[in-house]
């Protein structure tokens, strides 16, 4: 079967989520025997990626005929002139207009239901993603797929394992962009409380985003053990799971939560909110997950506090959030079944 992936790649300047997504599903098509081709608008992609994927310019796409065809974002203005057997619009989010301003967010709705429209499937990273953009913009999709966690965060953590790294006690992570939308500071709050409450806690946080200045203040401000180290490789955030007893992370409309699968196969204890995309995996994990009320930083600290003071979990099933498993339930979408 010939499939082509219309989104972002990974470029000296991109290292977005979505990219992430077009370039492990392509190399799991290509490993479930399909021939897979990306279809990139950036100026500067790659002929091709690290794992040997072909990276044509975007509108080389509509000579490409092929059997399927899965764009995301603003490549999917292409979805009515391809060539294609099967087109699918895929959705990884929803517009928030107190984030991105009703102009904007109205504009995108609009595109979205037109290209929805002009397409075969429509289908979500989430029910929760599916449910927003349903109730909030009338936008409907036809399904949810599970997104996986990247090949390259599987091998790294698969050696990083062997040299058997360990975790340091009170120790916290947090990974991700630093946004407002995405409450970081409510992870400060909650270690404000667990600090009046005596217990000893230090929060690592990797990413970086507009609202780092912020919450650097807020932890100087308030006297909390925080080391914001920046963005890091792949490999280097592994290590930095592997080191952690208890992963937390705090926004409330997350629509799928990719760092939580990832805290997950390395063995972290997980705090986050009672809402959001993450919980539909998360809840199947009670022994290492704690849910709360994402604005209540008592309830944040009270969990945070039970998984430093608990047994450490062993490693859950490293087969979980493959993109093999996305690949395939993919194709049994476009194929009716």
């Amino acid at each position: 079967m010939k499939i082509a992936i219309l989104g972002p790649v990974f470029t000296g300047t991109y290292f977005g989520g979505v990219a992430t997504f077009d370039e492990n599903l392509a190399y799991a098509f290509k490993r479930l025997g399909h021939e897979a081709v990306l279809f990139s608008e950036q100026r500067d992609a790659p002929a091709s990626t690290s794992r040997g994927i072909p990276v044509r310019r975007a509108g080389a796409c509509r000579s490409w005929h092929c059997d399927l065809a899965i764009a995301s974002l603003s490549s999917a203005k292409y979805i009515p002139v391809l060539h294609a057997g099967k087109k699918i619009f895929f959705l990884h989010g929803f517009y928030n207009p107190a984030e991105h301003g009703l102009a904007r967010t109205f504009a995108a709705v609009a595109f979205e239901k037109f290209v929805g429209g002009k397409s075969d499937l429509v289908i979500a990273n989430s029910g929760f993603t599916r449910f927003m953009n349903q109730q909030a913009f009338n936008l409907p999709s036809d399904a949810s797929v599970r997104i996986g966690v990247s090949y390259d965060f599987r091998e790294h953590l698969m050696r990083a394992e062997k040299e058997q790294i360990r975790r340091e006690p009170g120790s916290l992570l947090y990974a991700g962009r630093l946004a407002e939308a995405k409450c970081a500071d409510q992870i400060l709050r909650a270690m404000c409380v667990l600090r009046k409450q005596g217990v000893p806690c230090r929060l690592t946080v990797v990413g970086d985003g507009e609202d780092c200045g912020r919450l650097r203040h807020f932890s100087h401000a308030h006297g909390l053990d925080v080391t914001f180290a920046g963005r890091k490789t792949q490999e280097e955030i592994v290590r930095y799971y592997l080191k952690s007893r208890v992963f937390i992370s705090m926004n409330p409309s997350e629509p799928f939560g990719i760092t939580f699968c990832e805290a997950l196969l390395a063995g972290c204890g997980i705090v986050c909110p009672r809402t959001g995309g993450q919980t539909e995996f998360l809840a199947d994990y009670p022994d290492r997950v704690r849910m709360t009320d994402g604005t209540d930083p008592s309830q944040a600290a009270s969990a945070i506090r039970e998984l430093l003071e608990g047994e450490e979990t062993p490693f859950p099933d490293p087969g979980m959030f493959s993109y093999d498993s996305t690949a395939e339930e993919i194709l049994r979408l476009a194929s009716g079944r």
